[in-house]
């Protein structure tokens, strides 16, 4: 009893912080499945056996989801939980078959696609120590053909089974995240981790050492593209944080800037990030976490500016697209006019302004001219 109770409140504090862990034991729990399965003798027997040795591993994840939706429909109702958010909006029941199709057909897409780090090589080779699992477990059943055609079989489609599990977060999720590089981290790496598993306990000498080898190659291309990774990401936050000084010598030198005052800091749009910028190599899918996304916490410059200049900013920072519905009937008419006339993107000379109520800094062309067709609508709208 005291084991089913610390495992649902393990997995519940899991799911409750974050979700795709339920990738990682949907995995793991049929990784284990397949060794029994290999080490039983018939199928119906081990069916028998691992419904009751592991029916409490149900009981668990059923009681820990309904722990789960229920918490997420009281925070819902206190205001807190938005269920139409892309992280946590559900599919709907009438698009789950195709979204299983979908997530089936990603599943083995992922098996060769490349990101930003992950580079083909290291895909092919990932590859291989799965081809030799597979080579492991069929020379083990085919001794006797004819006896385990039909478990090799099943052996198979639980190993796609399993693949196919390594997305369940994905396909749970309302939105397509399916190439989400973080959620690859909860379930892939543990279908790789199945695969040497399956080397080393059925392998004989010669397999083995093929599955050793591969590993070995595989853990020297990851270290090389970790090392390339920690390049490229310290030449690109050193750039970043240089803009952000220049932003703030642009500010504080400019003349009706005072250090008595405080200010509502507005932002035009966000900085190019430079990430992208130092990565010479070609990939299929891009991602966020590992090249696209600044450093720059939550997307906010305030987080960055409070380390840089602390005594600089007492203000409330203000998402641009929350700027005209908040502040436009209340922006001073001078502040609106300079948006309208002069405002240019960084590193203009008028990409920053200061009054005495407001800090402007435009970082983006694109974001400029949406916000200046905005505050004409308005204003046409008054006229």
């Amino acid at each position: 009893m005291l084991y089913f109770i610390c495992s649902f409140l393990f997995l519940s504090f899991s799911l409750l912080a974050y979700s795709p862990s339920l990738t990682t034991l949907a995995v793991v729990f049929l990784g284990k499945l397949i060794i029994e399965f290999i080490d039983s003798g018939r199928f119906k027997e081990f069916c028998k056996k691992a419904f009751f040795s592991h029916i409490w591993v149900l009981y668990v994840a059923l009681a820990s989801a309904f722990v789960y939706v229920i918490t997420l429909k009281i925070l819902y109702y206190n205001g807190i939980y938005d269920p139409n958010a892309y992280n946590t909006k559900f599919v709907e029941i009438a698009d789950l078959p195709q979204k299983i199709l979908d997530t089936l057909s990603i599943s083995f897409a992922l098996l060769t696609t490349t990101f930003p780090f992950i580079t083909e090589k290291y895909k092919l080779v990932l590859m291989g120590i799965i081809l030799v699992a597979i080579v492991s477990v069929a020379r083990l059943m085919f001794k006797k053909p004819l006896l385990n055609l039909y478990k090799f079989v099943i052996f198979m489609g639980m190993g796609i089974l399993t693949l196919f599990l390594t997305q369940l977060a994905g396909l749970l999720a309302s939105s397509d995240s399916a190439f989400g590089i973080r959620l690859q981290f909860f379930g892939i790496t543990y279908f790789y981790a199945l695969c040497v598993a399956l080397i080393m306990k059925y392998g004989n000498i010669v397999i083995k050492n093929i599955g050793n080898l591969l590993i070995v190659i595989a853990i020297f291309i990851s270290s090389v593209n970790d090392i390339q990774a920690q390049k490229i990401w310290k030449l690109a936050f050193d750039n970043e944080m240089r803009l952000y000084y220049s932003v703030i010598n642009r500010i504080t030198y400019n003349e009706n800037y005072s250090s008595k005052k405080d200010y509502t800091y507005l932002q035009v749009g966000v900085f190019q990030g430079f990430s992208q910028q130092y990565y010479p190599d070609k990939y299929d899918q891009a991602s966020g976490e590992m090249l696209n996304f600044r450093y720059q916490l939550k997307g906010k410059p305030m987080f960055v500016f409070n380390f840089l200049y602390p005594e600089f900013f007492h203000y409330e920072y203000i998402k641009i697209g929350q700027l005209i519905e908040k502040y436009d009937k209340k922006m001073d008419r001078e502040l609106s006019d300079f948006i309208l006339n002069k405002a240019e993107a960084w590193p203009q000379r008028n990409s920053v302004y200061v009054s005495d109520n407001y800090i402007l800094v435009v970082a983006n062309q694109r974001e400029l001219n949406r916000l200046k067709a905005k505050i004409r609508r308005n204003r046409n709208r008054r006229n």
